[in-house]
């Protein structure tokens, strides 16, 4: 309740503890989006910077009946070099250095920058139109703030670290 000591004094609040709740979960869910897309974007841009599906893609241009004799060729040796070499690149890691090439590799990911308050002015014109009246961009932070005070909480009431 916002000011006054009596009964019902104050300003009204313009949304109620569930619509507080569903604004800061799509802004949180908007952020999340937003970091995938990130991380879709990078994993794209190491594969672009990479000749991997081409080289792997050479496999299907040998014609199934002569694979058994591929397998036993120089060819087949000089294959999998290439394919060592493209891992190596992708993992970033020093072909000489005499190791095997990792077959895995991660790519880390980072928290987009710069949305933040894209997210936030879109959330309070979403929900402006919804309820029919204006929000400010503080009630939609403090929201956003709230339920990410609410997800921690759960998270750790059940053992597990926050996913944020």
């Amino acid at each position: 309740m916002r000011g006054g000591r009596r009964l019902n004094a104050g300003r009204k609040p313009i949304l109620s503890d569930l619509q507080r709740f569903c604004v800061g979960m799509q802004c949180e869910g908007d952020f999340k989006a937003a970091a995938a897309a990130k991380q879709k974007a990078e994993i794209e841009r190491v594969l672009a910077q990479s000749d991997y599906d081409a080289v792997i893609a050479k496999v299907h241009t040998i014609p199934v009946h002569k694979r058994t004799e591929w397998l036993q060729s120089q060819e087949y040796d000089a294959h999998c070099a290439d394919i060592e070499l493209e891992l190596h690149a992708l993992a970033g890691t020093d072909p000489d250095g005499g190791q095997d090439a990792p077959r895995l590799f991660t790519v880390f990911p980072q928290r987009p920058t710069g949305v933040r308050n894209d997210i936030i002015e879109k959330v309070a014109a979403d929900w402006a139109t919804r309820i029919g009246k204006p929000i400010s961009i503080s009630t939609v932070t403090r929201c956003w703030e709230e339920a990410r005070e609410l997800l921690k909480i759960n998270a750790e009431s059940l053992g597990n670290e926050p996913n944020f």
